[in-house]
């Protein structure tokens, strides 16, 4: 088993089907996504210590997706293969744009 799968996918599965959140700001009549709104859904989604990182110059378009990327720190027993005991996975979260300003993360939207 995956430490995504142990991890990540247990908990998107506990938070449920989707994390949403409204979208962001209105500039000069388009929509922006709020890039730290976004990293926050992630964050919290993954409720494990993450780093998130989503671009900042997304146009919001119902129907689009964006791709944010996300780091998961894990810190065990030291071992003679991995003496600081740290180990770090990096994954790319896909991020859907499904209307009305709303962001949406599924569980199969982390690679």
């Amino acid at each position: 088993m995956s430490y995504l799968a142990t991890v990540g996918r247990r908990t998107l599965a506990s938070a449920g089907v989707a994390g949403l959140l409204a979208a962001g700001v209105v500039a000069c009549g388009e929509q922006k996504v709020d890039h730290k709104k976004a990293e926050d859904l992630i964050s919290n989604l993954l409720n494990v210590p993450s780093d998130v990182s989503c671009p900042d110059n997304v146009t919001y378009k119902k129907g689009g997706t964006f791709d944010c990327d996300a780091s998961i720190t894990k810190v065990r027993t030291p071992t003679p293969g991995n003496p600081s005991g740290v180990s770090r996975k990096d994954y790319i979260v896909t991020v859907h744009m499904i209307g009305d300003g709303k962001l949406k993360v599924g569980r199969g939207d982390i690679q």
